[in-house]
């Protein structure tokens, strides 16, 4: 991963560069559609605006739509969170290759407080 915009320790929108290293199945290479599924599913990743040591959250459902098929390993990830005060939030994200834009990414999110987390366990 190569960040290009923003901070993964700082909340808000940021940007990077994204490969996967190995296969993800062993003997198999690695498509650059492969390579963007795996990109989506990282944006919340990219674009955190919490403080992980004080929250957790799932992304329980994620949406990629494809506006044309993706032409290389590297994916671009642009992507922006937001989050309500009763804990629901969406990630946003752009994918791009070294062409331009391919997909856009909807993710749900549902966010808690790592206290509450402890207090349920207990």
């Amino acid at each position: 991963m190569r960040l290009i915009e923003g901070a993964l320790e700082k909340p808000g929108p940021a940007a990077a560069w994204m490969r996967l290293d190995a296969p993800l199945v062993e003997g198999e290479p690695n498509t650059p559609l492969l390579q963007a599924v795996q990109a989506a599913d990282f944006s919340s990743g990219v674009a955190q605006i919490v403080d992980m040591r004080n929250w957790t959250f799932i992304n329980p459902e994620i949406s990629l739509y494809f506006f044309r098929p993706p032409e290389s390993e590297w994916i671009l990830i642009r992507a922006a969170t937001r989050v309500g005060t009763n804990g629901a939030g969406l990630t946003m994200a752009t994918l791009s290759d070294l062409k331009g834009p391919f997909a856009e990414v909807m993710q749900a999110m549902s966010f808690e407080r790592r206290d509450a987390e402890r207090a349920q366990a207990s």
